[in-house]
């Protein structure tokens, strides 16, 4: 996602340090990429960071850092947009087969 597509969609325009990895992939990985590249129209370098780290770390890593940050410098409020479940929908009996 470019910085511009960042700041429409109002994500946080900071970003996690990162360290630079080379790789060698197979012929078969080198088209996959080169698709969804032209697909996000991204470079290969950013989709293939973007898979590795979501493989790494789980997918939306990057965004629960965010949170944790925002949450840290009081952006999100006293208590977070976290809505409690009720409890009569976390209680619900199932019936028996």
């Amino acid at each position: 996602m470019s910085k511009g597509n960042r700041r429409k969609r109002g994500l946080a325009s900071m970003s996690l340090p990162k360290k630079d990895v080379r790789a060698k992939v197979l012929p078969e990985a080198h088209v996959v990429l080169q698709m969804h590249a032209l697909a996000r129209g991204e470079s290969m370098e950013k989709v293939a960071s973007d898979i590795l780290n979501a493989a790494c770390l789980g997918v939306g890593y990057t965004e629960r850092i965010a949170a944790e940050r925002m949450h840290r410098l009081g952006l999100l409020g006293k208590t977070g947009d976290r809505q409690d479940c009720s409890p009569n929908i976390t209680q619900q009996k199932t019936p028996n087969a």
